[in-house]
C-alpha cells in the first residue's frame, strides 16, 4: 500500500540567493555563510491521497520550520526604524556573529512516487511547501573597546506567506532534500532582496 514520506525531523544548511546585483550590500557580494547557517524542521503529521493502489500519491500534512542565516565576516544585519539592511561593523570591532532567524508553520503538497521493486521503500517526491512565516528576528554580537555589544531587532516585515519548491529522494527512513523559495524572505520595500535556499537530510 502507499505509505507517505513526510512526517519526521530534518536538518540542513541554508543561505540566501536572488539578492540584488552584487549581493546584499552592493559590489562586495555579502551573503550568509551556508556552512554556519542551518535549518531545523519537524514535520508533525502527514496525510495522503493515493493516485493508484501501489506507488503514486499526493502528500500533505503540517510542520514547523526554523532557519538561522548567519554571517561571520565584516558585515552585519542592522535595523534602522522600520528598515533593515547589511552594514559593516564599527572599526576595530571584534566580530562574533550576526544572524537572521525565521520561524514558519508549513503545509506541503507533494507528488510522491514509490518504487514497486523496493516495496515502497525507495521514493522520490517533489512539489510545494506553503510557509506561514510567523516570526523573524535579528541578533548581532561583537566587542568594541572592551565592551560586549548585543544588538537585537524584531518586526522585520517578513513576508507572511511564501512557498518553497521542494524535492526529496530517499530510502526507507532516510531522505535527502533541497528547498528553494522564489519569494523574498522579507518585504523588499523594508529589507534586502533575499530568497532562501537549503539542503540537508530528513529522518522519517
Amino acid at each position: 500500500r502507499f505509505d507517505p514520506h513526510w512526517g519526521g525531523v530534518g536538518f540542513g544548511f541554508c543561505t540566501t540567493v536572488g539578492t540584488a546585483a552584487g549581493g546584499l550590500n552592493g559590489p562586495e557580494g555579502v551573503s550568509p555563510s551556508m556552512g554556519r547557517s542551518f535549518e531545523i524542521f519537524w514535520n508533525i503529521f502527514s496525510l495522503h491521497i493515493p493516485l493508484n493502489r501501489r506507488n503514486l500519491g499526493l502528500v500533505s500534512g503540517f510542520g514547523i520550520d526554523w532557519r538561522n542565516y548567519r554571517m561571520d565576516g565584516i558585515y552585519r544585519f542592522v535595523k534602522h526604524n522600520v528598515d533593515f539592511g547589511v552594514e559593516a561593523y564599527p572599526e576595530d570591532a571584534f566580530v562574533k556573529f550576526s544572524r537572521l532567524k525565521t520561524f514558519d508553520l508549513t503545509v506541503p503538497l507533494l507528488l510522491e512516487y514509490q518504487s514497486v521493486a523496493s516495496r515502497g521503500k525507495f521514493f522520490i517526491s517533489a512539489g510545494g511547501v506553503l510557509n506561514f512565516k510567523t516570526h523573524a528576528s535579528l541578533l548581532t554580537r561583537y566587542e568594541l573597546e572592551g565592551k560586549k555589544i548585543k544588538e537585537t531587532a524584531e518586526d522585520l516585515h517578513q513576508n507572511p506567506v511564501t512557498v518553497d519548491i521542494m524535492g526529496m529522494v530517499g530510502y526507507n527512513h532516510l531522505a535527502a532534500y533541497v528547498k528553494y523559495s522564489p519569494f523574498h524572505i522579507c518585504q523588499t520595500r523594508y529589507a534586502p532582496e533575499m530568497q532562501s535556499l537549503s539542503a540537508g537530510v530528513v529522518f522519517l
